[in-house]
């Protein structure tokens, strides 16, 4: 599954709580995003990587809980990870308003999926198309549904 299960969750917080933390961060690395897109050359989020530098625990705390399969699409990016708290983040770096978050933006490294349309390092053929794993998985269980559906409908039709 994309999201995380539940028992993941650590019960000392409020999964409320984190899930809103996460969509303001959300919006925050699209305000990034929108801001720095023109000098990257980038015209869609799905075409960013981005490193966060949170500056509560809190938030800390929340991105972590994703882990770096999950993060990119809670965040509508491609690639996204979090810095080290000792790493500081570049003077291009965008701020947010009372500086809980510095998001770095860059293009993302790979090619795109031709199914989700996200960047990804590694991409396999699967037919006429390269498609991430994600997207592999998907198709593979969709053939297989589509194939037991197939297989018994078969049955029962005698002469």
């Amino acid at each position: 599954t994309m999201l995380p299960e539940a028992d993941e969750i650590p019960t000392s917080h409020d999964q409320a709580e984190i899930w809103r933390g996460l969509k303001k961060t959300r919006r925050k690395v699209l305000r990034a995003f929108s801001s720095l897109q023109k000098g990257l050359r980038l015209k869609r989020p799905r075409e960013a990587s981005v490193c966060l530098y949170p500056n509560t625990e809190e938030l800390r705390e929340a991105l972590e809980l994703c882990d770096e399969t999950i993060l990119p699409y809670v965040l509508g990016v491609s690639q996204a990870e979090v810095a080290a708290k000792e790493k500081s983040p570049s003077r291009e770096a965008w701020r947010s308003n009372w500086g809980s978050l510095a998001v770095e933006v860059r293009r993302a490294e790979g090619r795109r999926c031709q199914r989700c349309h996200y960047f990804h390092k590694e991409l396999q053929n699967a037919g006429s198309h390269a498609t991430c794993s994600r997207c592999r998985r998907a198709l593979e269980q969709r053939q297989s549904k589509d194939s037991e559906g197939a297989s018994s409908s078969g049955t029962g039709a005698g002469g």
